[in-house]
């Protein structure tokens, strides 16, 4: 456990990270807003969100401390984890663990029982380019590592369904009254006492997809490019683009919405067999980690059994968060004026008479505005904001022609 130790979250760097967050909401351009019910965010345990800016792995875990006051851990690359570095060492304190954590799932699981909360991007990197789809409609995103598309994780997925058998198989414990077994959890969790326990374990495991969205989207040049350029001698052209957006995002009028979706939980009907399988697994296990190995271990035919049917769930959980992610996208202008580009083009037409592309674009904002299904922008909410779209005046529609410039 002496490892662990090493990523034990300082309060005092938490309530510093908050405050200085609350003053650089303050200092910069970029407005913050979050749309959630106060029962997702108290009940949720793990929160997934779509990745585009690098700064933006920081923010989630502030406002849920924020609106809660719980503490988070999250996922980043091993990379990040010098020995001896500041940002290591920062990184540790307000809860961030490596991806190549040796005991990652069953660390995770052991401090959501302690009513910590797990930020995850099951991107597993940003997308810059927005394609979260393959040519058939189904999810995937490009991998810059491996050179191909590629699904998104799982690890969340199989993070909650490992855990959530893990709190059944403590409450089979519990139900049967072996008082001995699960004070011995209790100790080997260090929570606090057996109500502590047994409250944890009856929590439903709650996934809660999250989107984050900006708008809007500018490519012109800004002082953290340029701050860029002049430090590096010549920028490659990942970090240009990058601190071209991100630079702009920061420094410059922009709206970022974060808006949490509804939560789902793994199925907690379980076989005959299944439960028995848990039972046994828990019976052997002398520690969360022997618990949330059976995605290895040994290869008895029974994990066999229990990996197999948690990798047909993983998919299937995977596929339904990725979806509540997405369909959660704050809908704005560019987004219409892109997809009315895209759709004129598909029509074989080079080129379109500008008060047509504006007649199109405002019918297509009025259509959006009948969909109840839809988040839309105060753009295409707020009469002001396109009043003038017709009469060919609109500002974000300038700003969005402007980039083919």
């Amino acid at each position: 456990m002496a490892w662990d130790d090493d990523y034990e979250i300082s309060a005092a760097a938490y309530q510093w990270s908050g405050r200085v967050f609350r003053l650089l909401e303050r200092m910069l351009r970029l407005r913050i807003s979050l749309d959630h019910q106060p029962s997702h965010i108290h009940g949720g345990e793990i929160f997934l969100f779509n990745h585009f800016a690098r700064f933006e792995t920081f923010i989630p875990q502030y406002l849920i401390y924020r609106e809660t006051g719980a503490v988070c851990r999250s996922v980043a690359g091993g990379e990040f984890f010098v020995e001896g570095s500041p940002l290591s060492n920062y990184l540790r304190s307000v809860g961030a663990v490596p991806a190549n954590h040796p005991r990652l799932l069953s660390f995770l699981g052991e401090e959501i029982l302690r009513g910590r909360k797990v930020v995850v991007f099951p991107e597993g990197g940003m997308v810059k380019d927005r394609r979260v789809l393959g040519t058939g409609g189904e999810y995937e995103v490009y991998s810059r590592s491996a050179g191909k598309r590629r699904k998104q994780h799982t690890g969340a997925a199989v993070l909650a369904l490992i855990l959530d058998a893990f709190k059944s198989a403590l409450l089979e414990v519990h139900r049967r009254g072996d008082r001995k077994r699960f004070r011995e959890w209790v100790e080997r969790l260090r929570l606090e006492n057996e109500e502590r326990l047994l409250e944890a374990v009856r929590r439903p495991t709650l996934i809660v997809p999250a989107n984050i969205t900006f708008y809007p989207i500018r490519v012109g040049d800004n002082l953290l490019h340029q701050v860029g350029e002049l430090l590096t001698r010549g920028l490659s052209r990942r970090m240009a683009e990058e601190l071209l957006i991100e630079g702009n995002i920061l420094l410059k009028d922009t709206d970022m919405n974060v808006r949490m979706g509804e939560p789902l939980a793994p199925e907690r009907r379980r076989n005959w067999w299944e439960r028995r399988l848990l039972g046994r697994l828990e019976q052997e296990a002398d520690s969360a980690e022997d618990f949330f190995g059976l995605v290895a271990g040994r290869r008895l035919w029974g994990r066999r059994l229990l990996k197999w049917k948690l990798a047909r769930h993983a998919h299937r959980i995977r596929d339904r968060y990725m979806h509540r992610i997405y369909t959660g996208v704050t809908v704005h202008l560019s987004h219409l004026a892109s997809l009315l580009v895209m759709a004129l083009a598909g029509q074989g037409l080079e080129e379109v008479d500008r008060s047509r592309f504006h007649k199109l674009l405002y019918l297509s904002l009025k259509l959006c505005q009948r969909q109840p299904s839809l988040h839309l922008h105060t753009s295409l909410t707020e009469p002001d904001a396109y009043q003038d779209l017709l009469a060919g005046g609109c500002p974000g529609l300038e700003r969005f022609l402007w980039a083919f410039r």
